[in-house]
């Protein structure tokens, strides 16, 4: 871990998001805090009546949660995607997301590939997809009750330059447990830290190629804006409703 600035210019695109985390602090350490996202019908149900209990429990790294070859067999699948119709309607992408099969922009530099869709990678891959659930709740810590867990998604995100989340505030609401893993090389890009917060400040998380960041899915997250080249990452998501095969907001 290191903590330095996501970017070198002088406005940091992650002081919203700083900040946000701050104020949540402040409130977490208020008598009867608000709750988070109330009248969310996914939002903490299934766990305890304390809207912050899942910033206590500190993200774990898990290196080389996944070998070469099987970053490399993710990566193909994204590009065996692509048929020319796999794609939103947005038309000003970055140039270097052409042909990046997505179901899903979240801005010009960010877009995300559902492999969970029509449950495509389990069935093409049900070793590797085995081996990612177990190895999410076979981590040491106080997770809580972890059965019965299933899929909710498993998407392949590509961060063009200037593509980030940098969303204040930003949790998986509804989902149990995440795991975020980086498949590109550190040399490929500059930027695109994985960011937890802690007390309120950042701490930003640097991942080697196949290395895996595993958190409580309602922790405050973000990533910093990539500034050169391209971030490739796996995001897979567990709740405790059945499992999802379409979209991600099921």
């Amino acid at each position: 871990m290191c903590h330095h600035n996501c970017a070198s210019s002088m406005v940091d695109p992650m002081a919203p998001a700083y900040a946000i985390a701050m104020d949540e602090h402040v409130a977490s350490q208020t008598p009867n805090a608000p709750r988070i996202c109330d009248g969310n019908s996914l939002c903490r149900f299934w766990a305890d009546e304390d809207p912050y209990a899942a910033e206590s429990m500190p993200a774990v790294l898990i290196p080389g949660a996944l070998k070469d070859d099987e970053v490399e067999l993710l990566l193909a699948t994204g590009v065996a995607a692509w048929d020319g119709q796999r794609a939103s309607d947005v038309t000003t992408l970055r140039s270097a997301l052409d042909r990046t099969a997505h179901d899903i922009a979240f801005n010009d530099e960010h877009v995300a590939l559902y492999l969970h869709r029509d449950s495509h990678l389990q069935h093409a891959q049900p070793v590797l997809v085995r081996k990612l659930v177990d190895t999410m709740c076979s981590q040491p810590g106080e997770w809580g009750d972890l059965a019965p867990l299933n899929v909710r998604c498993i998407e392949l995100h590509h961060y063009a330059v200037g593509g980030g989340l940098v969303t204040p505030g930003h949790r998986d609401n509804g989902s149990k447990l995440t795991m975020s893993v980086m498949l590109s090389h550190p040399h490929e890009l500059d930027g695109g830290e994985f960011v937890t917060y802690a007390d309120g400040m950042p701490i930003h998380h640097e991942l080697e190629r196949g290395d895996a960041l595993l958190f409580e899915s309602e922790r405050l997250h973000n990533v910093c804006p990539v500034t050169r080249g391209m971030r490739r990452s796996l995001v897979i998501e567990l709740w405790a409703r059945p499992e999802n095969s379409s979209g991600r907001f099921k």
